[in-house]
Formats: structure tokens, C-alpha cells, sequence
């Protein structure tokens, strides 16, 4: 054992314990430093600063800053459970970190397995060593209860064993997703039969099932499915639904609901309906009510007017109420489109001079697939409160015409005049 001591060093002690060494030393400015080295022999030494010694058959002595040695981590990795393989390969890999020294070990059982492995060289971390090792089971090999490997660094005495369970693998969760496709958005002359899809994409062939619900209730509603096979043991499900427009311009709620096969999960439920599929059927639409000009109510022809404006107002209805008690004619259903792509329906409704004198409460009922009900109350008659008393003068009429003398005539011309 040799040793060579650098100047500066006051005292140098070496402590050794089995095949370690424990150096420290003391400097003259008092810094002190812990040293880990390996040997094979108890010694101490004292020596002055600034000489050298050497004792022993001159063993070579390694000082090191690094840590304590410690065991290492050791990780199993198996493939994905639909992870291809090359010509029927099933790879497996041990993963060490955080190695305290750079020579690692790893041995694969049983034997006759371990001549297919590659160990990968080490990489420093922050933390220590990393390195692999990477074991590709022949074809028809198959998983054995065995299988495991094991991991010894040079300064450790105790391996690290890792077992690999008989057919495990680590399951991959697919991009899975349910969408719905339905009809266009179209106006009042668009076809009076339509289509719903829904699309499941990713699942595997078998495991998913796709039934339709109308406003919540199972009626056995008649579909059409096909089924496209993909990679992997994935597949894409179309289930196609025929409905009528009348239905979808009501506003009926359509769903598809998704089962599962494997039971892992419930039943998910996919809505849809016109309010939600087109966007302008969210826009509220109004309500307008206009009073008979009084000119009208003279000459018999008052009419009060009540109009529906919105978008996509397919399926909407107008009546009248007059005073509480509906009127006997039809709803008006009749939507006239504007060129801005708004649309409107317009009820009107005849006021009788006599309704007028003793004052009438009329209501507009509108009923909106998507909005549901509601309505808009018009007054029609005298204005409400106390009336104004006129002012009223007679006077006698002044003779016409320049120059005009002497009395007038026995039968002469009053004139009345009312006002306020």
C-alpha cells in the first residue's frame, strides 16, 4: 500500500473498514474533507506538512469526492398488451438508476435466455448511473413464471432482482371517442326525411354497441350499423337512424346511448336535437303586437297585428286570445323568409267598432319548437283614466264679402265649435 501526501496537509488519518477507506485530513487554514478509497489493510499515519512517505508493496490509492455507494433503482418494463412485435419478438428491458458507480451488472434468468441481451452503456445523471438492459424472448418462447433479471454494481455486495409476472403487460388506453352527426340546418323546404349518425371510433370490434333513445325512452327505433375494421383489433361502429323532420323540427331529443361489452364501465349517453345542433336556434325569437290606427276603428277596419321574428322558425305556431278565451281560427304556421335570413309569421286579428268602445284585452300566443311558450298582451280601445271635457262656443257667423252692410237675413248662421 503507498500513499503519497501533498504539502499543506498537517495531519492525514486513514480509518479502514473491510474494503473501504476512510480518509480525513485537516489543511492549516482548518478546512477538512471525507475521502472514500479502497484497501485492503488497517493503517494511521501522521506526517508533517510538506513531506512524503510511502509504506507498503505501493498500492495505488483512488480519492473520491462521490457519495456513499447506495443500491441502485431497479424497474421491470414489459410492452404494451397491442404492442406489435418484429417476426413474433416480445421484448422486455431492466431499467437501473441512480448507481453510485459506473460498472453495472445485469444477468438474466433463466440462463439460456440471457445470451439474447443487450446491456446499453451507463449514462450520468444528476443522480447517478443510468443503464438498460434489453432481452428479446425468441418466437414461442412465451412467458415464463422465471423470467426475471438481476442487477449488481462493483461497489455492492447485494444484487438487485426484478421478476417479470407470466403474461403481464401494461394496457394502452386507445384514442376512443363517440360523435354525432346530424342533418343539416336547413330551411322549411329541406327534405321531409332525415338522418342521424353516431360514430364509434376505436374501439375494439365487439366491445361497444350503440342504441338510439327518443326523448329518453327505448322504442325500438329501426338503424342501420356497419362496421369498418382497423389496426391493432380496432374498428369504427356507424349506426344510422332515420327520423322525420317534423320530429327533428319539434325539437324531440335524440340519443345514442354506447354500451360495454366488458362491463368495466357504464352506459354513456350521447344527446342531440335541432336546439343543439344549430346554433341560430338559440337566438330567443320576439314578439312584436301593434294597435289598429284610429282612422281604421272609424271606417270599420281596425286590425291588430301580432309578429313572430326570429331564425329558423319551422314548426312555430301564433294565436289569438281575446280576453282569456282563444279564437277558433286556426294557428298561423306560415314562415315568410327575409332576405337577411331572418324569418317571421304574422296573426292578425279584426276589431268590431263596438269592442273598441268598450275596451278589449288581447293576447299573442306563440309557441317555438326549442323556446318553448310565450306571449305578449295589447290593449285595444279608449286610452284607460278619466276623459278630458271639450270646451264648447257658439257664435254667429260674420258676413262674407267686402262692403257688406245692413242686416243680416232673418234665417242666419250659427257656428259650434268643440274642442280639447
Amino acid at each position: 500500500f503507498g500513499f503519497f501526501l501533498r504539502a499543506g496537509y498537517r495531519i492525514l488519518y486513514i480509518y479502514i473498514f473491510n474494503e473501504f477507506i476512510l480518509l480525513q485530513n485537516s489543511r492549516e487554514g482548518g478546512g477538512k474533507g471525507l475521502f472514500l478509497v479502497q484497501g485492503a489493510a488497517v493503517l494511521e499515519h501522521r506526517a508533517c506538512a510538506g513531506s512524503i512517505d510511502a509504506w507498503g508493496r505501493g498500492t495505488a490509492v483512488t480519492v473520491s469526492s462521490a457519495p456513499l455507494s447506495r443500491t441502485p433503482d431497479v424497474y421491470a418494463i414489459t410492452p404494451c398488451c397491442d404492442a406489435g412485435t418484429q417476426g413474433g419478438e416480445a421484448v422486455l428491458a431492466c431499467l437501473v438508476q441512480g448507481s453510485s458507480v459506473e460498472s453495472i451488472a445485469v444477468e438474466w434468468f433463466p440462463p439460456e435466455l440471457a445470451g439474447a441481451a443487450v446491456l446499453f452503456p451507463p449514462l450520468r445523471q444528476p443522480d447517478g448511473f443510468t443503464s438498460s438492459s434489453r432481452l428479446a424472448l425468441p418466437p414461442g418462447a412465451g412467458r415464463r413464471q422465471d423470467l426475471r433479471c438481476s442487477v449488481r454494481n462493483s461497489a455492492g455486495k447485494d444484487a438487485v432482482t426484478k421478476a417479470f409476472p407470466p403474461d403481464a403487460c401494461v394496457a394502452v388506453q386507445r384514442a376512443r371517442w363517440v360523435h354525432l352527426v346530424e342533418p343539416p340546418c336547413l330551411d322549411a323546404e329541406g327534405p321531409a326525411a332525415l338522418e342521424l349518425v353516431c360514430i364509434l371510433w376505436g374501439f375494439e370490434a365487439g366491445r361497444a354497441r350503440a342504441t338510439w333513445l327518443l326523448n329518453g325512452v327505448e322504442k325500438g327505433l329501426k338503424t342501420q350499423v356497419s362496421i369498418i375494421k382497423g389496426e391493432n383489433g380496432s374498428a369504427s361502429s356507424h349506426s344510422r337512424l332515420e327520423i322525420t323532420r317534423e320530429s327533428w323540427d319539434s325539437g324531440d331529443i335524440y340519443t345514442c346511448k354506447v354500451t360495454y361489452s366488458d362491463g368495466d364501465k357504464g352506459a354513456e349517453m350521447y344527446n342531440t336535437s335541432k336546439c343543439q345542433a344549430c346554433a341560430s336556434s338559440s337566438v330567443r325569437p320576439q314578439v312584436y303586437v301593434t294597435q289598429p290606427p284610429f282612422d281604421d276603428v272609424l271606417s270599420g277596419s281596425a286590425v291588430a297585428t301580432c309578429l313572430l321574428l326570429g331564425w329558423r322558425l319551422h314548426g312555430a305556431k301564433l294565436f289569438w286570445q281575446a280576453d282569456g278565451s282563444r279564437r277558433p281560427e286556426r294557428p298561423v304556421t306560415n314562415v315568410t323568409p327575409h332576405a337577411n335570413g331572418t324569418e317571421s309569421l304574422l296573426a292578425t286579428y279584426p276589431v268590431l267598432p263596438e269592442e273598441w268602445k268598450t275596451g278589449l284585452v288581447l293576447t299573442c300566443h306563440a309557441e317555438v319548437p326549442c323556446h318553448g311558450n310565450f306571449s305578449e298582451e295589447l290593449a285595444v280601445g279608449p286610452a284607460p283614466g278619466p276623459r278630458k271635457v271639450p270646451a264648447v262656443s257658439v257664435s254667429r257667423a260674420v258676413r262674407e264679402g267686402a262692403g257688406a252692410t245692413g242686416p243680416l237675413p232673418p234665417a242666419s248662421l250659427l257656428l259650434c265649435e268643440a274642442s280639447g
